[in-house]
């Protein structure tokens, strides 16, 4: 599942993987302005970068380490060259 909501300036990104048609464990991810705050899981990486693509989106920061907030991460970076940020 991928569905922006946009909320003003601020984009609320609601991702999950699906198991069998059915949403496991909803992420959400924001965007404002040209930052992406958070890439929610890997399984929905793809609809995340076409999302992405020719957006406003410059560069990512990541909250903390857990799959499902840097799940898109690597192919945002190596598809689109954004740049990563976020605690060591």
């Amino acid at each position: 599942m991928f569905h922006p909501v946009p909320h003003g300036p601020l984009t609320r990104l609601r991702m999950a993987p699906t198991f069998l048609g059915r949403t496991i464990r909803e992420v959400s991810a924001y965007a404002f302005a040209d930052l992406l705050i958070d890439t929610g899981p890997s399984p929905t990486a793809s609809q995340l970068v076409a999302w992405c693509r020719g957006g406003p989106v410059r560069r990512v920061l990541l909250t903390h380490h857990h799959e499902d907030h840097i799940g898109g991460a690597a192919a945002l970076q190596e598809e689109l060259g954004l740049p990563i940020l976020g605690p060591a």
